[in-house]
């Protein structure tokens, strides 16, 4: 096949000696957006793209026409918190969303409406449309006693810096209806923030505590301010009272600070994350300590001299003496008195896997018994650990009678380990009052939401109560996955969940942790024939039981599904369990589920199941696939590969409008999840991360001293699992295409330089090409904190090793797969000039080797990492990828009968 895509090989724009270091000489200038001959250059690109691309303009039109008839509005159901109802509406015109609230009913029905009809009861919380600078809302705090509201807004577009608002919600509004404007000009260059206790206890002042980014983007500082409320009857105003006082800061790049409240609103967490390891800072909310007392980071910088700050080694060994590795992540909960903790920290428990989350917990006054450390000392470390290690630090308040609890010598750290790590993965968790859920993902890919108990006496886990784990629907059980939903009530007995599929919309679920079912509180399939979102309450139906999801479970009949423990040791992989090959019903009923578009999309006609591809090593390599049941496999319909494989983020599988244009025309839809994601669990992202993304091995034919080859696990797996599809006969390589965002771009650069007869097309999304240059660079955003993930290419053996995979590095004279290639010019995560260099296959790279290589490139303005700021922006850009993919691969523009019979 022949992609009708033409574009004439031509000399480089920027093809000159030099090219290779663009931070300084000749080319310091592509580094600056401000430059007018950037300016040139990405109107030049975007002219050759558009241009090779306008055949297509129909087509488009025609992909972006269905996109939107598929995707269904949110799931803004009202949340419930405290005495409040709040929740969202669509504006009239087109604009943000406007978020309100009312006071909410008695009981506990209010989770099963939708967002009300309006009433004179409902007031306008947020309205970002009346903002003369507009912008896009990051994040909304409430304060404690639901007066003030705190929000963030990315003005500039580029989503790493934000404006603060803060809005007196106590206020009358305008006798017009006009929402309380924010109280005075706007706080600049915030990135997160969090309100204290209702009222510090010694003045009855309101706190506000919020992080601020470094120069190169870090959130490097936590600051608070402090809110004047104005006495009744003059409630219409507060002021600030004061300037910023610093809380801490972090001078460490690696790590990046956040703030939060617990949700039972009793303490305040600082939390210092690097991509290994974690500190966190604990102190009260409310009262007269606040966080008066949380250090700063180095000398000079404390807030508050005098005060006492206590360093709690939390997680630094079990029972039986220290832990074994320093990288120990943590996040931390709170309920009545006891921390509950996720944790990679050994679990001690026998048989246990280390390094994997698990749930582990320790009393708060435990925490709080610590001797005192001088507020200015390094982050702490045992003399048995290497380098800097995660602590918790709490801070105590004035109470004296917390003040009594510190002991004169240092006791074991009394944490433990409440679940062994479960075999699959723990993603997240919900701390309730009554009790904790836990979001978690099986081995086999299945996700699972598990509930536990807690005392009523202390909040610890109730060893005595069974855990439970909720219903869910067939659409779980592949290619599918589970979010946690609105969840900020802690008195809440029902805790609720998103769920999605490959193949079906989000539906919003609720499950009783005390002893009820699951109830469908909305389907976004059934939304979405309500453009406008009102009135109705959504059918909610009953579902069935399931003690734990163990045993034989119903999958795809096509699909012959084995759990597996993989020994990353080297002993290989061991069959847990084989799934009965059972009917699949992914409508989550008998009638079959129906996605309204033009025409509608029948999911019952698709199926969505797991392979499994081996690598190099002998690696079982999971492979999610869809496709019309009734496609032939036999190497004749085109497939896209979906890969990433870094940070330990696993692939997702939720409902995505954007795939169904290619299910509906007989593709065959992929996501390889390679070595670097965490689907098979943590060490699945540490066998595919810094050195372990190279494992050296030798050829048993050769010489000892005789390097045969670097094995790289990450990008071998892609491999693997593009081979495996071929041979089963999901696709062939003229017709095989890959699609891959930021880091993930760089499997595409590898198999792009090292096996060009694989795929015919690609797409990259702002893509990271060039490791090698950018690493070195120091003073971009990020390079630092990307250390633990990619390596320090200071040292020679990481930088020779970034080399051999880079593919900026490894571009050959050779045909490549067409390639479409997307960045914009205010990515603060990935500097744009990488995809300029990039483009330079298609003269210096591509130019030889059996004829030109066609390498578009899409210049945005704005939109940063994440793409367009507007979903029509995002909907264009997508219709033009999926144009580009079908065009190239020359077949699959037709729609496929997924009903049809073989003839």
């Amino acid at each position: 096949m022949h992609s009708s895509v033409k574009v004439q090989s031509a000399q480089l724009l920027l093809g000159q000696p030099g090219w290779e270091t663009t931070g300084s000489g000749d080319l310091a200038w592509l580094r600056d957006p401000s430059d007018r001959r950037v300016a040139a250059l990405a109107a030049a690109e975007n002219g050759r793209t558009e241009q090779a691309l306008a055949h297509t303009a129909e087509l488009q039109a025609t992909l972006k026409k269905e996109i939107i008839s598929r995707t269904p509005p949110d799931l803004n159901l009202p949340e419930r918190i405290g005495p409040w109802l709040y929740y969202s509406r669509p504006d009239a015109h087109g604009g943000a969303p406007i978020f309100y609230r009312q006071p909410a009913p008695a009981g506990d029905s209010s989770h099963h409406l939708l967002p009300p009809e309006p009433s004179p009861k409902e007031t306008v919380v947020l309205d970002l449309n009346k903002l003369e600078t507009g912008g896009a809302l990051g994040m909304m705090k409430l304060s404690a006693d639901h007066r003030f509201l705190a929000a963030t807004v990315d003005t500039a577009g580029a989503g790493d810096a934000h404006e603060l608002l803060l809005v007196d919600l106590a206020a009358a509004a305008a006798s017009d209806g006009t929402p309380r404007p924010p109280l005075g000009p706007p706080l600049g260059h915030v990135h997160a923030c969090e309100w204290g206790g209702e009222t510090l206890a010694d003045d009855g002042h309101y706190a506000l505590y919020y992080t601020v980014p470094d120069d190169l983007g870090r959130p490097c500082a936590v600051h608070r301010v402090r809110l004047v409320p104005s006495p009744p009857p003059r409630r219409a105003a507060a002021l600030l009272g004061g300037a910023p006082e610093l809380v801490l800061s972090e001078p460490d790049p690696a790590y990046f600070v956040d703030v939060a409240r617990t949700k039972d609103g009793a303490l305040l967490t600082v939390s210092c994350n690097s991509k290994t390891a974690s500190e966190v800072h604990v102190a009260r909310a409310r009262g007269g300590g606040g966080l008066h007392l949380i250090r700063a980071r180095e000398p000079g910088e404390l807030d508050h001299p005098a005060a006492t700050m206590f360093v709690v080694p939390l997680l630094w060994g079990t029972s039986s003496g220290p832990a074994s590795q320093a990288s120990v992540e943590y996040y931390v909960e709170h309920c009545r008195g006891t921390l509950h903790i996720i944790t990679n920290a050994p679990s001690g428990i026998p048989g246990s896997s280390d390094g994997e989350y698990h749930l582990a917990s320790m009393p708060l006054a435990a925490a709080l018994a610590t001797p005192p450390v001088p507020p200015a000392s390094p982050r702490a470390a045992p003399p048995s650990f290497p380098g800097a290690v995660p602590a918790v630090e709490a801070a105590l308040s004035n109470d004296a009678a917390l003040a009594d609890l510190a002991p004169e010598t240092p006791a074991p750290p009394p944490w433990r380990a409440v679940l062994p790590p479960p075999r699959g993965r723990l993603e997240d968790m919900d701390v309730f009052t009554q009790h904790i859920a836990l979001y978690e993902v099986t081995v086999a890919g299945r996700p699972r939401l598990r509930a536990l108990a807690l005392s009523a006496a202390d909040g610890a886990v109730d060893a005595d109560a069974d855990a439970r784990f909720a219903p869910l629907p067939p659409a779980a059980r592949r290619g599918a996955a589970l979010r946690a939903g609105a969840n900020r009530d802690a008195g809440a007995r029902r805790v609720r969940f998103a769920l999605s599929s490959v193949l079906s919309p989000s539906e919003e679920l609720a499950f009783d942790m005390g002893g009820g079912g699951a109830e469908v509180l909305a389907r976004q399939q059934e939304l979405a024939c309500d453009m406008g979102g009102g009135g109705a309450e959504s059918p909610s139906e009953e579902l069935a039981f399931d003690m734990g999801g163990g045993g034989a479970e119903v999958v795809a009949a096509d699909e012959r599904a084995e759990e597996l423990a993989l020994d990353m040791g080297g002993g290989g992989a061991e069959v847990l369990a084989r799934q009965q090959e059972l009917p699949f019903d992914m409508g989550g009923g008998g009638g079959g589920a129906e996605v309204p578009g033009e025409p509608p999309f029948g999911a019952d006609d698709y199926a969505c199941y797991r392979l499994t591809a081996h690598s190099w090593d002998g690696a079982p390599v999971p492979i999610t696939v869809a496709h019309a049941r009734n496609i032939p496999l036999d190497g004749s319909r085109p497939l896209v590969l979906f890969g990433y494989g870094a940070y330990g983020q696993s692939l997702p599988l939720d409902y995505s409008p954007e795939h169904l244009p290619l299910l509906e025309r007989g593709w065959v839809l992929a996501w390889a999840h390679v070595r670097g994601g965490r689907e098979m669990g943590k060490v699945w992202h540490e066998h595919g991360r810094g050195l372990h993304k190279m494992n050296t091995f030798w050829d048993s034919e050769a010489r000892a001293e005789d390097l045969c080859w670097l094995a790289m696990n990450t990008f071998w797996d892609f491999e693997a699992c593009a081979e495996h599809l071929c041979d089963e006969g999901y696709s062939s390589p003229p017709l095989m295409t890959a699609h891959t965002h930021s880091a993930g771009a760089l499997i595409a650069g590898y198999i792009a330089n090292n096996r060009p007869d694989l795929f015919r097309a690609m797409v990259m999304r702002s893509p990271f090409l060039d490791p090698a240059n950018t690493l070195m660079e120091r003073d971009l955003p990020l390079t630092i904190h990307e250390y633990d993930e990619f390596g320090d290419p200071r040292n020679e053996e990481v930088l020779r090793y970034l080399k051999e995979y880079s593919p900026c590095d490894n571009v050959q004279r050779q045909r490549y797969p067409a390639m479409l290639v997307t960045t914009a010019l205010d990515d603060m995560r990935v500097g744009y000039w990488e995809a300029f260099k990039w483009a330079r296959l298609r003269g210096g790279g591509g130019g030889g080797g059996g004829g030109s290589s066609c390498v578009l490139l899409k210049v945005a303005h704005e939109g940063g990492h994440r793409g367009a700021v507007h979903m029509d922006g995002h909907i264009d850009n997508v219709a033009m990828e999926l144009a580009f993919l079908i065009d190239a691969v020359g077949t699959g523009s037709e729609r496929w009968d997924p009903q049809a019979t073989e003839s």
